[in-house]
């Protein structure tokens, strides 16, 4: 009789024992029902279940040891939305960097709660209860949203502090975006830009003109052609759209977001979805972040995808790391801020897979803050574009002080003023659940023509910081609420005016805004208050769903 077939085992702690039953050999009558070979073959049977038994308890408990040992090294924790491929490459080069530079081993251990957007409601309920929460970096997210982690309180200075020599391979700024936060509670890691990835083969298909503006998105040759994200769920798709509400203003901006929703055939839950949905041809393009419209160029290749920064609609927004409140172990958290601003550390985020001090499995596609390593590096770059270029080829005269300011030299007055006078406006309003909160603006906007952008519209898109601080905690949810919960009755309202020829009286419709721009002050305040949000949000949603029905029914459909 053969003995069972055998599965080596997996573990790496021990080698792989074999166990062969005692061959036995077949007489003339049918051994299998002697009494004999019954009892022999229980017992054989059991025999073998303990010993296995046994030898899998000895393996077990040799790798809880090791886990156990492991676990004894110093660790990091980090709260991160960033993906696997980031988090692989610089966990490894971090521990490989601190064992050569401090002489220790480490152990990064990375904590998950969703998107941006996720990860700041997590961080509200945990330091509403405790001082701490147990992780030592928040790594990833655009500026806006450091900043108001900043202002909560939910970030804290490194210590032992950066010095200047740590940051000195840093520009202070890149296209005029400061690469350090306020009170210097934030550092730049890489910076993104914004646009939309397309699919040239079935940009060709269609006969669509190459788009260059955010305008371009709103044309009738693009219905159901594009794929967008919700921005409650991702910071960087929420400030995708902030872009375009930044170049053409709130007056303009609001309705061009609309036309955009409504000629999206999807509505994707993360932010490299739209990428992917153009990357496979079931759209012509999507909106994303720099990022994810590299990733689709290497997953597809640049004969089929291009990713395209709007005109004038776009600037580059640094994609921080900070140190958090109650950090348990906050050496090692500054630790990695400083291998983050290090060439090291910088040179993961541009160069190719398997290039000296580049990444090992897969190319990052991000930028780096460090002007000098588009030259020095020039040979191993995955994207040779230089952001520093355009704007500042060499350091300015004030960069060395600039930088010393930034770990740790007090603000200038002006500074200060001006960090005053971005605070958020007082609400004077005391709304109640049953009333609308702010009126919506059902004036037809007079902003012109659409394809008149505000003063906005340059070569580098000039950010109003005070109301985009203002906007970050609440646009991306008047967006969910007004177009992707309602997305298809503004579908359905859509191509009910298209098939009605598009005339410029129904469109005009589209243009309602959702509250009028010197309320911006007034409901980013009252968001703050929990309570406000569900009759905030059911306003918005039931105001565009109304709407949409009424479009529909003028249009004849």
């Amino acid at each position: 009789m053969k003995s069972s077939p055998h599965t080596p085992c997996s573990s790496p702690c021990s080698p792989c024992l074999r166990v062969a039953a005692p061959s036995i050999q077949h007489s003339e009558f049918n051994i299998h029902h002697s009494p004999v070979f019954v009892v022999l073959r229980n017992f054989v049977s059991s025999w073998l279940s303990r010993l296995l038994l046994s030898l899998f308890l000895v393996l077990l408990a040799s790798c809880g040891g090791d886990g156990q040992r492991a676990s004894s090294l110093p660790k990091l924790k980090i709260l991160s939305p960033h993906g696997s491929a980031i988090r692989l490459e610089f966990e490894r080069s971090f521990a490989r960097w601190h064992q050569q530079k401090y002489g220790t081993a480490v152990e990064v251990e990375w904590r998950s709660a969703g998107g941006t957007k996720e990860i700041q409601k997590f961080l509200d309920t945990v330091y509403a209860h405790g001082t701490s929460a147990d992780i030592d970096l928040i790594f990833g997210g655009g500026s806006a949203v450091f900043d108001g982690l900043s202002k909560t309180g939910y970030l804290e200075s490194p210590n032992p502090p950066l010095t200047p020599d740590m940051l000195a391979g840093m520009a202070p700024e890149a296209s005029g975006s400061k690469l350090f936060g306020a009170n210097n509670l934030w550092i730049a890691a890489t910076m993104s830009n914004f646009g939309f990835v397309v699919n040239k083969t079935r940009l060709a298909e269609l006969h669509l003109p190459r788009p260059t503006t955010w305008q371009d998105l709103t044309g009738p040759g693009w219905i159901g052609n594009l794929a967008v994200a919700d921005p409650s769920k991702s910071g960087s798709v929420s400030t995708c759209y902030e872009m375009i509400l930044q170049q053409y203003g709130w007056q303009a901006g609001w309705p061009i977001l609309v036309k955009i929703f409504a000629n999206a055939e999807s509505i994707q839950i993360s932010g490299p979805a739209p990428g992917d949905e153009a990357g496979s041809g079931n759209a012509v393009a999507g909106i994303v972040i720099d990022f994810y419209g590299r990733t689709a160029i290497i997953k597809q290749g640049s004969d089929l995808m291009e990713f395209i920064v709007p005109v004038g609609g776009s600037t580059l927004d640094p994609d921080p790391i900070a140190v958090l409140k109650g950090a348990p172990n906050p050496t090692l958290a500054s630790h990695f801020l400083e291998f983050i601003a290090s060439t090291a550390g910088q040179r993961l985020w541009i160069q190719r897979p398997g290039t000296p001090g580049g990444p090992e499995r897969k190319a990052l596609g991000r930028m780096s803050t460090n002007p000098k390593l588009y030259e020095t590096a020039a040979p191993y770059l995955t994207d040779p574009s230089n952001p520093f270029a355009a704007s500042s080829p060499t350091a300015p005269p004030n960069q060395n002080r600039a930088r010393k300011e930034a770990v740790g030299l007090p603000q200038s007055s002006q500074n200060q003023a001006n960090q005053e006078a971005a605070e958020l406006v007082p609400s004077t309003q005391n709304p109640t659940s049953h009333e609308a909160l702010f009126p919506p603006d059902t004036r037809n906007s007079d902003h012109g023509p659409a394809s008149q952008p505000t003063s906005r519209r340059a070569n580098v898109l000039k950010l109003d910081i005070k109301i985009m601080r203002q906007r970050t905690s609440f646009i991306g949810e008047v967006i969910k609420s007004a177009l992707v919960d309602n997305h298809t009755e503004l579908q359905a309202a859509r191509h009910a005016v298209h098939d009605a020829g598009d005339p410029p009286e129904l469109l005009a419709l589209f243009d309602q805004l959702p509250f009028a721009e010197p309320q911006t002050a007034e409901i980013a305040t009252a968001w703050k208050e929990k309570s406000n949000q569900p009759a905030l949000r059911n306003q918005w949603r039931k105001q565009f769903h109304d709407l949409f029905i009424t479009i529909k029914d003028k249009a004849g459909h």
